[in-house]
């Protein structure tokens, strides 16, 4: 627990922020000119599947195993390890290896993903005054859409460059990241256990334990997981529903979602519990969703529709990290429940795209529509249900 006199390191929390952005750049950069990248290495479309989610493989396999290594080495020590080595793989990757070395880089690079995505977020709660944990939180958790909307909006500067352009603009922000983080953060924010543990199999197991069978852990990142599948399946497949829609649309999408995170912490911040924010989030998805579908239906453009829903995709994402520290009032708590969410958010973003193809396969737009409001129907369920248990 912070004193009272403790000060909100913004600064710092701004960097570290900005090194949870590298890590949704190792997305970006090859999400955004995936059609220019197929075309170079002469590949086919689920090789470039792989390329992309391949980074989030090792977050969906290992993610819980992750506070072990921070329970035995420290926050501060595994983040710098995790931006040295996602520094040094994005300039590998900046010479656009042969495909086998490419995928060899891009597994290695979960791994730095993995670290950044669970460490950054808890030393930003730790870095600020508890009452403004849940906002920071819900800053933090928006450097997903933050990220796709930058390198949306530089896309017409950068494209021109080639597609190598989007590496070195990733692989300069990574090495400036590091940089700031030597200068500004000299000493850990988190005291480590003593002793500390040993990593081992049974250590490994344990925490997959405590992780899964606290409520209070897992709750957020069963949410999580319905955000997810949504968020990246409807970047790639929202052109399929009424059209892809005006140039502004696709750098818009990921800037309103950050809105909306901003949003949910806003409603934190004027006394709403996170809980009961998660609520109105996943009930604001869902009307947004079903007006979606009732515009479809009557043939209407749909651009400001689709605006609407990416909003309330964002109320979801700040709402749910808003309830990390509310639940999870520790730090190893906190990392912890982070874990489960990179875990499940993961496992999210990696099945999510593929549901929605097969359903627009089978089903078309009505496949997509009844996916997305099924999604929010699921996260309502769980946050309403659980809340409610850990309440008693």
């Amino acid at each position: 627990m912070n004193s009272p006199t403790f000060h909100t390191r913004w600064p710092l929390i701004i960097v570290l922020w900005f090194c949870g952005m590298g890590a949704a750049m190792q997305f970006a950069k090859v999400s955004l000119p995936i059609d220019e990248l197929q075309t170079y290495y002469d590949a086919s479309l689920s090789e470039m599947g792989l390329v992309l989610s391949w980074v989030g493989v090792c977050g969906m396999v290992f993610a819980a195993c992750v506070s072990v290594f921070i329970n035995r080495f420290g926050y501060r020590r595994l983040l710098f390890l995790a931006m040295f080595l996602a520094t040094v793989l994005a300039w590998v990757q900046v010479l656009l290896p042969p495909m086998p070395l490419l995928l060899a880089t891009r597994l290695i690079e979960g791994v730095s993903h993995l670290i950044i995505v669970v460490t950054a977020p808890t030393l930003m709660a730790a870095a600020c005054r508890a009452d403004q944990r849940s906002m920071v939180m819900s800053l933090w958790g928006t450097f997903f859409g933050v990220t796709f909307s930058l390198l949306g909006a530089l896309s017409p500067w950068l494209m021109p460059m080639g597609v190598t352009s989007f590496f070195v603009f990733h692989a300069l922000w990574m090495l400036v990241m590091l940089v700031l983080l030597a200068l500004m953060f000299r000493t850990d924010l988190i005291a480590l256990p003593h002793p500390r543990p040993q990593i081992s199999i049974k250590n490994i197991i344990e925490q997959h334990v405590q992780i899964y069978g606290q409520m209070r852990t897992v709750l957020p990142s069963l949410c999580f997981i319905t955000y997810t599948a949504l968020y990246v399946a409807l970047l790639t497949f929202f052109p399929k529903v009424g059209g892809a829609g005006p140039d502004w649309l696709r750098a818009a999408l990921p800037l309103v979602s950050l809105a909306g995170a901003f949003g949910a912490g806003a409603l934190v911040q004027k006394g709403l519990k996170p809980t009961q924010t998660t609520v109105v989030a996943f009930g604001s998805a869902l009307v947004a969703f079903l007006v979606l579908a009732v515009a479809c239906q009557q043939g209407l453009e749909l651009s400001w529709f689709k605006v609407a829903t990416f909003f309330t995709l964002g109320l979801m994402q700040g709402a749910i990290y808003g309830m990390i520290p509310y639940l999870a009032t520790q730090p190893a708590q906190q990392a912890q429940s982070i874990s489960a969410i990179a875990q499940l958010g993961n496992l999210g973003s990696t099945i999510g795209p593929p549901l929605f193809g097969i359903a627009f396969g089978t089903w078309g737009t009505t496949g997509i529509l009844g996916l997305s409001l099924l999604m929010p129907v699921i996260g309502l369920f769980l946050i309403v249900y659980f809340s409610r248990k850990l309440d008693n």
